[in-house]
């Protein structure tokens, strides 16, 4: 079910990457962050234990590209430009509007370790909107409703996952509702482009 070929697990590293060196190479550039919160956020409960759910992105998004490539090179081609697109432009938006919010403190408990290991990696507790976190999750959901008809056990598992990861970036109080919309439009946007940037690159070659 995974694609773990040579070309594809080195487009992968140069992925996670690029990622991680847009994301944590803006924040000194960064000026101060804008709260977006709204009382609707307050009225969410903050539930510790769903960060063991917030935390399945990580390897989530490292192996389901290696999944749709084993199914359908033409769908990896689009997931994989529509994912370099949502990075550079939801870094654009962090550098040029950079937005937070206040935290809850985790209590003196192996969770509360958890929850502060997971804020102390989030770097100044910027770069909220849009969520990455979501954003990547709702391409990972559009992947798969393009696949149900081939592997539909694996695909509903991932949304089902993608979906309860998304409510855990709120319920761990890392993201607020309208990082969340923000990283739902961003995905859209960058799915319906990436077609358009596919067939640009079969041309060229």
């Amino acid at each position: 079910m995974f694609d773990f070929t040579r070309p594809v697990v080195i487009a992968q590293i140069i992925l996670l990457v690029m990622q991680v060196t847009l994301y944590f190479g803006i924040q000194p550039f960064e000026g101060p962050a804008h709260d977006i919160s709204t009382g609707i956020d307050e009225k969410i409960p903050f539930i510790p234990w769903t960060i063991f759910i917030y935390i399945l992105w990580f390897p989530l998004i490292t192996f389901f590209p290696m999944m749709i490539h084993h199914f359908s090179s033409a769908l990896y081609l689009r997931h994989m430009i529509a994912l370099v697109m949502d990075i550079i432009l939801s870094c654009a938006i962090y550098l040029l509007y950079p937005t937070s919010f206040t935290r809850p403190r985790p209590g003196k408990t192996v969770m509360g370790w958890i929850m502060r290991f997971v804020y102390t990696v989030d770097f100044k507790g910027k770069n909220c909107m849009p969520s990455m976190h979501c954003s990547m999750c709702f391409l990972m959901i559009f992947a798969c409703l393009t696949l149900t008809g081939v592997i539909p056990a694996a695909a509903v598992c991932i949304i089902v996952i993608c979906l309860m990861i998304i409510a855990a970036t709120v319920l761990t109080k890392q993201h607020v509702i309208i990082d969340v919309i923000a990283g739902f439009g961003m995905a859209v946007l960058c799915w319906e482009l990436a077609p358009w940037f596919s067939q640009l690159i079969r041309n060229m070659g």
